[in-house]
Parts: structure tokens; C-alpha cells; sequence
């Protein structure tokens, strides 16, 4: 038995059984555990894989939330009710809340009141098909302070249609709505100035030959709204067409010597009425020289056209009427100066007869002021060297005196009467010349009167008439003289508001310095 139990049986080979069927056998043997270990191979597997995608879930995330806490926008996830499921560093940076306090809050308390209505509505309107709503509302920050936020909400649904959650992502833009504010109303004001200047601006492409106008133009122009075809050619055929070589001119200056494009024109609107403008432009060129384009505003210049031909016409009348007075006060002082030529001829007293010709010489003084005037192309100021000139010749002529033995020199400069200072001073030249001619050459064969009439300061200045003759009496005084000559010489000086001064020490010189009015 012993023999028997511990006997191995040994395997006979078939001497035509092959080695692979043999192996086939020997592997039948051995793999009667084979389904245990498919399934333990499929378990390690299905773990393996599920640790893999585990570790590709959290390197996700850990990147997404690295990426919205990196992110100087705020974020934030919340349910379809409101309450917050996350929000990311910015936010509570925003808001002044921590995550914590955040988490099982709703959002509606750092929203504006007045806006929360208006966000509600944005974020009811989300749907599978529509799941991105873009609003823009105000919030108070953790300061207190009322700021612009512009969110982008974006839902998430279940498969039957039910919103989940909301992420938002917001960011400040009260920066952005300020400028755009302050944009606005520079626009809005300059809008304004530019109606009110009845200006329009224009943007001329030379190389598509495409004009672009502000909106007023067509307007201003009395055109219908889109009938302007924005080209040049459109703009030139509004231009009256004797001013088209002008603007032609002028943009080939701004072209090829680049200079300022700046010109007056008229053009004509649809009902043939005719408007004036004036346009200002300047071209732009490229690097290469190139020109590209022209800017330019046009600015109607009717109203002021039309003034300042009204203010021509009334300065023409004005002259006209003007001319006539002196022409008629002229005539009137010489008709005087003519009665008392007549009443010195019945005259039989000697000192009748000179007191008459002092009278008609100062007539003729004040006459010939006005006869300048009348001449003149400026009426408010009298040119005086002529006026001397005449004066004098009348007076040499009148006390027979020859020009040959008593020279006359006028000397004027830098001096423009009014009439109010032209008449006395008229009159005192009368006077000194006067004086000359009948006392200060006696027993002499020759002699020399001067006039000078020059500025000495601003506003300010003086005529002098002075001669080589004998002289007057070393008592002579204006304001103590009896002779009407004297007195009147004295009273003229007063009218002027000057001083008078007399030198003796070589002849006469009588010099007067006066200011010399404004004209109004």
C-alpha cells in the first residue's frame, strides 16, 4: 500500500502525440483560475483610470481656480434664488466680505436698489437657448461708494431645462462711463457751438474722392436729409460758379505750397438763394509725402456779409452827409467871410476897417478847416500841414505881404487833429501868423516865420510859431493884455486846455502845449 500511496504515475508518451498538443494540455491544466484573474486585471484597470481622471479633475480645477482668482475681473457662482456658491479674491476685495461671509447670502445687497429690479430681469430672461445676459448696474463697494459694473451672467440648465446656477463674471467701468460721459458732452457742447456758429465740419478722402460732412449741413444748406452725395464733386456744384476758380486756387496753395486752406465763397441752396461761407482747412500728407486727406470746418457767414455791407452803405451815407455839412458850413463862413470883405469896403474909419478884415481873417480860419475836411477821405482828422499852407498863403496874400521877403516854414509830424482841437488851433495860427505879418518885420526887407506842430508825449502835443523879427514888448501878457488879439489867443488856450509860453530872446516864439483829444 505504502508502494502504492507514494508511487508517482508517470506519463507515457504516445509516441505520435506532438509536444503542442501536449503544451495545449498543460495550459487546460493551469488555467482553471483564469476568470478570477481577468476580473482582478479589470478591477486594478477600472482603479487605475478612475485615480487618473481624479488627478485630471484636481488639476483642473486647481488651474481654474487659480485662473479666476488671477483675474482682475470679480466672479462669482450663485444659485438660480441668488445664493452664492462661490466668489473669487477680487470680489471680496470689492465688496469687503470674506468668502465665508459671502457663501449662503444672496447678491442683492451690494447691488444699487434702484437696480436690482433691472439686474433680476436680465438674469429671468436666461434660457437654454439664450444662456448669456450682458448688464450694466451700479453697486456699492466696500467703502461705501457708489460704482459701474458691467457683469456677463452666464446660466447653466439641467437636460430638462431648469436653471442650476449663474456665473458672473463683472468689472469696474465707472472710469469708462465717466469719460463716455464727459465725451458726450464735449460732443453735445460742441454740437451746440457749432449750430449756433452755423458751422458744419468736413472729412474730404482725397484718395476715394469721398466727402463726409457733419450732420447739419444739408440742413444749413436747405437740402433734404440724404440728398448731399458726399463727394467733391457734389460740394463743388453747390458753389456759385464765379467762386469756383477761387476755392480751385486756394486748395492748389494748400496742395502744392501747403499752405492754410482759408476762403470765402457763396453757394447756392436748392430754392437758388444764395448763402456766404467761410471755410478753413488744412491738408494731411502720408510719410512719403503723399497727400491723403483734408479736414476743414465751413462756418455761414450770411448774417455777418449782409451786416457789413449794411455798415458800407451806412458809412457811405455818413460820408455823404458829412461832405455836405462842411461843404455847406463852408460855404456859409465864406458868405460871412464875404459881408464883412463888403462892410470894410463902406468903411471910412482906418480902424473899422482893420477891425473888419481880423474878423474875416478868423472866419476864413474856420472855413478852411471845414473846406479840408471836406477834401479829405478821413473826416475826423484834419490834415494840418495843407491847412497851414492855405492859411497862410490866404493871410500873405490878404496883408499884400510877398512870400519872397518873408519865407514861411511848416513843419508837421505826428499829429492828427480832431476838428474840436483843429478849429482853435486854427484860429491861434490866425492870430500868431497874423501878429507876424503886421508887426514884426517893420523897417526890415526880409524875414522868417516857422510853424511846428509835433508830439512831445502820449496824448500830447505842441504847436509852436516863432519869427526872427523886432519882438514883442517884454510886458506882453495874454491874461493881462487889452488887445482882442491877445485875449483871444489867451481864451483859445483855455478851450485847449494847454500852456501857453512866450520867448523873447531872438524874435517872437510862442509855443502852446496842449493834449490832443481822442476820437469816439
Amino acid at each position: 500500500m505504502l508502494a502504492m500511496v507514494h508511487r508517482r504515475p508517470t506519463l507515457t508518451r504516445h509516441p505520435f502525440q506532438s509536444s503542442d498538443r501536449l503544451n495545449r494540455s498543460e495550459n487546460q491544466i493551469q488555467g482553471v483560475d483564469d476568470p478570477m484573474t481577468k476580473l482582478d486585471h479589470d478591477l486594478d484597470r477600472e482603479v487605475e483610470e478612475r485615480r487618473t481622471a481624479e488627478a485630471k479633475l484636481r488639476a483642473s480645477e486647481e488651474r481654474y481656480r487659480a485662473v479666476v482668482e488671477d483675474q482682475t475681473e470679480v466672479v462669482s457662482r450663485f444659485r438660480a434664488d441668488g445664493t452664492f456658491l462661490f466668489a473669487n479674491e477680487v470680489y471680496c476685495r470689492m465688496f469687503g466680505k470674506s468668502a465665508d461671509e459671502l457663501m449662503g447670502t444672496r447678491w442683492v445687497p451690494v447691488a444699487y436698489p434702484d437696480d436690482v429690479p433691472v439686474v433680476e430681469a436680465h438674469l429671468a430672461r436666461l434660457s437654454p437657448e439664450h444662456p448669456v445676459a450682458r448688464v450694466q448696474n451700479r453697486v456699492f463697494d466696500a467703502s461705501g461708494r457708489v460704482r459701474w459694473m458691467e457683469f456677463v451672467n452666464r446660466g447653466f440648465f439641467s437636460p430638462g431645462g431648469e436653471l442650476l446656477e449663474i456665473q458672473s463674471v463683472g468689472r469696474d467701468v465707472t472710469d469708462r462711463l465717466l469719460a463716455e460721459e464727459q465725451l458726450r458732452l464735449s460732443e453735445e457742447r460742441m454740437r451746440l457751438a457749432m449750430e449756433a456758429a452755423q458751422a458744419s465740419t468736413w472729412d474730404w478722402d482725397i484718395v476715394s474722392g469721398k466727402v463726409v460732412w457733419s450732420g447739419n449741413l444739408e440742413s444749413d444748406l436747405g437740402m433734404a436729409p440724404g440728398t448731399f452725395g458726399g463727394t467733391f464733386e457734389d460740394f463743388e456744384a453747390l458753389v456759385h460758379p464765379q467762386d469756383r476758380p477761387l476755392i480751385a486756387s486756394a486748395l492748389d496753395e494748400a496742395f502744392h505750397q501747403r499752405k492754410p486752406y482759408q476762403i470765402e465763397f457763396r453757394m447756392i441752396r436748392p430754392d437758388g438763394s444764395v448763402r456766404w461761407t467761410a471755410t478753413k482747412g488744412r491738408a494731411f500728407f502720408d510719410q512719403h509725402g503723399t497727400l491723403v486727406r483734408m479736414l476743414g470746418v465751413d462756418v455761414d457767414i450770411t448774417e455777418r456779409k449782409q451786416a457789413e455791407n449794411a455798415i458800407q452803405v451806412a458809412l457811405l451815407e455818413r460820408e455823404t452827409l458829412l461832405k455836405e455839412v462842411h461843404h455847406r458850413v463852408k460855404n456859409n463862413l465864406q458868405v460871412i467871410s464875404s459881408l464883412l470883405h463888403l462892410q470894410s469896403l463902406h468903411a471910412s474909419d482906418p480902424a473899422s476897417v482893420e477891425l473888419l478884415r481880423e474878423c474875416q481873417h478868423r472866419v476864413r480860419s474856420i472855413a478852411l478847416v471845414h473846406e479840408r475836411l471836406y477834401r479829405s477821405a478821413d473826416f475826423m482828422h484834419v490834415d494840418f500841414k495843407h491847412y497851414i499852407e492855405s492859411l497862410a498863403t490866404y493871410l500873405f496874400r490878404s496883408y499884400r505881404v510877398s512870400t519872397d521877403r518873408i519865407s514861411l516854414d511848416v513843419e508837421v509830424r505826428g499829429v492828427a487833429l480832431p476838428i474840436d482841437a483843429a478849429v482853435p488851433c486854427g484860429l491861434l495860427v490866425n492870430e500868431l501868423i497874423s501878429n507876424c505879418l503886421k508887426h514884426a518885420f517893420h523897417g526890415r526887407d526880409n524875414g522868417r516865420i516857422r510853424v511846428e506842430l509835433a508830439p512831445v508825449a502820449e496824448g500830447e502835443a505842441f504847436l509852436c510859431v516863432s519869427d526872427d523879427g523886432v519882438g514883442l514888448p517884454l510886458s506882453v501878457d495874454p491874461e493881462t493884455a487889452e488887445t482882442f488879439g491877445m485875449q483871444l489867443i489867451a481864451a483859445l488856450t483855455k478851450q485847449l486846455h494847454g500852456r501857453l509860453e512866450i520867448g523873447l530872446q531872438t524874435g517872437t516864439v510862442v509855443r502852446l502845449t496842449f493834449p490832443v483829444p481822442r476820437v469816439k
